[in-house]
């Protein structure tokens, strides 16, 4: 039997691992530019389908569908599709540390509509993000406006994400392939009408197989080795390894103050997570880091 201490090793690694392929996604989305936003999310949506296609009649998982389910797909498909918009319309940078404010937006919600009021301490830190991405907002970078507009919208259906994670019945796998098909046939016409170059239909099967899947099965992985708050400090890393990965193969600089705002961005989520006590359950947690 492997040590627990080995199991939580080998988890943070996979997790690790899954971020790195999250983080691909701004390289794929500014190396095809031949692409509509809505073209290249239906492609790797499709690609991305296959794989957790594959993995359920592997396992032997039946689907279900129910509303969680439905909900959870919606915030799936509407989260990737907004992330493209904004990765395309401003910096690689804004639109993930903008994603990242998903935090705030579940603080919100569940006070709004459960009146689940956060503590003092959590307040604070959802103040520093907010913070964060004013300084991110504030920056230029493309059609910086609409991108930013888009990167929030990607952060309020993130949040979606999660807390249908939560509902009761939810279910990962089944929400996850329908979100991805959704995505895929609503970005179809859009596929079918637009020409797909050697560079863009590369992006594309990356981006379904490393970003989109495999990353996502490498998460659930981690996750049944190691407890969710560390696989969501671990994730947190992203939006430095994005524009990164961006910086360094196509050139895109982000402003200072995108990274400045970033570095608050980033810190704030790490310290609002680790107010948190409650222990997030693990299929919230496994849905909850999918774009």
């Amino acid at each position: 039997m492997q040590p627990k201490h080995e199991k939580r090793g080998t988890g943070a690694l996979l997790c690790l691992a899954a971020t790195l392929a999250f983080s691909i996604g701004g390289v794929c989305v500014k190396a095809s530019p031949g692409l509509s936003p809505m073209a290249l999310n239906s492609g790797r949506c499709f690609v991305a389908a296959l794989l957790t296609g594959a993995v359920c009649l592997l396992r032997g998982h039946r689907l279900k569908l129910n509303f969680a389910v439905i909900t959870g797909a919606l915030s799936v498909c509407l989260t990737g599709i907004f992330y493209i918009f904004s990765a395309r319309l401003s910096t690689a940078a804004n639109a993930i540390i903008l994603q990242y404010t998903s935090p705030v937006f579940v603080a919100l919600l569940l006070w709004a509509f459960q009146g689940q009021k956060p503590g003092k301490g959590r307040l604070l830190w959802v103040g520093v993000v907010f913070c964060g991405t004013v300084l991110c907002c504030g920056a230029g970078g493309g059609n910086s406006v609409a991108g930013n507009l888009f990167g929030l919208a990607s952060g309020l259906t993130f949040a979606g994400v999660f807390l249908s994670g939560q509902m009761e019945e939810a279910d990962a796998l089944s929400a996850c392939l329908l979100g991805e098909l959704l995505a895929g046939v609503t970005g179809l016409p859009f596929l079918m009408n637009e020409p797909v170059d050697t560079a863009s239909l590369a992006c594309i099967v990356a981006m379904g197989l490393i970003q989109t899947g495999s990353a996502y099965l490498l998460l659930s992985a981690g996750l049944a080795r190691t407890d969710p708050l560390t696989a969501n400090l671990i994730c947190a890393l992203e939006p430095v390894a994005n524009p990164l990965w961006v910086a360094l193969l196509c050139g895109e600089i982000p402003p200072l103050r995108t990274l400045l705002g970033g570095a608050v961005v980033v810190f704030g989520v790490v310290c609002y997570q680790k107010q948190q006590k409650e222990k997030i359950p693990g299929k919230a947690a496994a849905i909850v880091q999918r774009k």
